[in-house]
């Protein structure tokens, strides 16, 4: 199945008037940024999948070093705003409207590849999840926001999604994924080169009051991925999720 293509100006009025700013930014995510910092010291050459108009290449740039910032969206108004905005930024920017799974434009190694609500909103979830470590290099950084369950998962449009509208838009509906810790861990663990490092923060919190999903709560969980070598044998691993997640 192909992955959804978001149409409508919820998403572009969301992100353009809220996520543009460090502030705006999740704890988990706000998180994942000093992880970054304090590891690399900057961010150098960056991909967002899942950009929307560009806030997040807005808001790193203006708090830490950043030498580039690409980013594509399967959202063609999304990207007409982002392209508008582009003097609004200290660093050479592009963009692209498209679905990371069918664009060949990304071929170079990133420093850092960002997936933040953007995976987990969309139908091939996995495949997304590979593609974006397809285009970090060796010791550079993978970050992907998620939720976390200790029961079942969920990736079925028909069983988890959520309603976006925006005024008196007609609403839109996205998936609404939800991946068991285990098995999120494992597909983590073995991704094609492996990890040298898995960092991960999260907390318990309510599903959106606009998603129709099974779940009463969940751990809205960010991940930094450092990518290895082909050498690498050992994965270190550093996480502050709450302990009742594990069992």
């Amino acid at each position: 199945m192909d992955n959804l293509i978001y149409t409508s100006d919820y998403l572009v009025n969301l992100f353009n008037n809220y996520r543009n700013k460090l502030d705006d930014f999740y704890p988990s995510e706000k998180w994942a940024f000093e992880k970054i910092n304090s590891i690399a010291n900057g961010f150098g050459e960056i991909l967002d999948v899942g950009c929307a108009t560009g806030g997040l290449g807005r808001a790193l740039s203006t708090h830490y070093n950043v030498n580039k910032y690409d980013g594509i969206d399967i959202n063609k108004q999304a990207i007409e705003k982002a392209n508008s905005t582009i003097d609004k930024y200290p660093i050479p920017v592009n963009f692209e409207c498209g679905d990371i799974l069918n664009s060949d434009k990304f071929s170079n190694y990133y420093d850092n590849v960002f997936s933040l609500s953007c995976a987990d909103w969309n139908i091939r979830t996995i495949d997304i999840i590979n593609r974006c470590w397809e285009l970090v290099k060796p010791g550079g950084f993978f970050t992907i926001s998620v939720r976390l369950t200790n029961i079942d998962g969920v990736n079925d449009f028909n069983k988890s999604y959520q309603v976006l509208k925006y005024k008196n838009t007609e609403p839109e509906m996205a998936n609404y994924v939800v991946f068991n810790w285990k098995i999120f861990l494992k597909m983590i663990y073995s991704l094609n080169i492996k990890p040298s490092e898995v960092n991960g923060n999260g907390y318990w919190g309510e599903p959106s009051s606009t998603a129709i999903t099974p779940y009463k709560k969940l751990a809205f969980s960010c991940f930094v991925i450092k990518k290895g070598t082909s050498f690498t044998n050992t994965t270190n691993v550093n996480f502050s999720f709450p302990l009742d997640l594990f069992l």
